[in-house]
């Protein structure tokens, strides 16, 4: 990217888009780069979200919970870009790039997620000339272009006109006393699929699970319930011994990384989380290189 305008933005969960103060133009390169951590009920977001969580009532509903997204002017029916850690595109349009994280509920959010924005240069409002007269007249404009937003006699943009995270015929998603749900895909292969769910003790957790992996040969295709017991491989070799080969299984991971069980998932388990720990859950076999195959799990809470 050409040398160019930086600004640095705090983006939240809250009932409007964070406005970032950037304007481009159609066909224009924007470079943003983003990190932080958003702690909503049990979870941590990232920017690049949370791995085979969807939340339906997101900006973005096939999109990872989580997420950082942009869009382009405050038009409801502007496209919604998929950003996270990092991504680098040109603007479809014109128009004031806003940012949010793709959650639906923002009642139980803390935290917020520091995105850097990069654009070609001359896309902001330029330089008031009456705030430089206590700075260097000999320095040229160049070297101050990446310093826009971080000096104190710089001025931004004017502020823009709000986007709401929501269209005025839909309310937001209760918050986290309601409870939530997440969708997680379990590849077959799997030794340990981070949930993100962070459970405490006496939660109630129910699982629903589909799908179907295959674990070698002689066990074949199964179900999240599993096949025969040990069928495949050695007694006592599995994770859960007495459970079907390749069964939907969990765990819980302790603040130390130590596993609290396994315990039998299969098709549907309800259950009062025993301890605090991360919710893991994987495929009950003792060789996972010939497997194929995923069970999708929704997990509420």
């Amino acid at each position: 990217m050409k040398r160019g305008w930086t600004r640095v933005v705090e983006v939240n969960l809250a009932p409007n888009w964070v406005d970032s103060g950037v304007d481009v133009r159609r066909g224009q390169s924007v470079n943003v780069s983003a990190t932080g951590t958003i702690v909503v009920g049990r979870s941590r977001l990232t920017p690049n979200g949370l791995r085979g969580a969807i939340d339906p009532t997101a900006p973005l509903p096939s999109a990872p919970e989580g997420l950082l997204v942009g869009a382009i002017s405050n038009d409801p029916n502007a496209p919604i870009l998929e950003i996270g850690q990092a991504r680098e595109f040109a603007a479809e349009r014109d128009g004031r790039l806003y940012l949010t994280v793709n959650r639906g509920s923002f009642n139980d959010a803390r935290g917020s997620y520091t995105a850097r924005v990069r654009t070609e240069r001359a896309t902001l409002v330029p330089v008031n000339p009456r705030t430089r007269s206590d700075r260097n007249t000999q320095t040229p404009p160049a070297e101050e272009d990446d310093d826009l937003f971080g000096e104190p006699n710089r001025r931004p943009t004017e502020p823009a006109a709000a986007r709401p995270r929501t269209p005025s015929n839909q309310t937001s998603t209760p918050s986290a006393n309601s409870g939530r749900e997440l969708t997680i895909e379990v590849a077959g292969n799997s030794r340990g699929t981070e949930t993100g769910v962070e459970l405490r003790r006496g939660d109630r957790v129910r699982i629903t699970a589909s799908g179907s992996v295959v674990t070698g040969r002689r066990a074949g295709m199964v179900s999240p319930d599993g096949g025969r017991a040990g069928l495949g491989g050695i007694i006592g070799t599995y994770p859960l011994p007495n459970a079907g080969t390749g069964a939907l299984i969990g765990a819980i991971r302790m603040a130390d990384g130590q596993l609290q069980g396994p315990f039998l998932v299969g098709k549907n388990l309800t259950f009062e989380s025993p301890i605090d720990g991360s919710l893991i859950l994987f495929v009950n076999d003792d060789n996972y290189d010939d497997n194929s195959g995923s069970f999708s799990a929704v997990v509420r809470y």
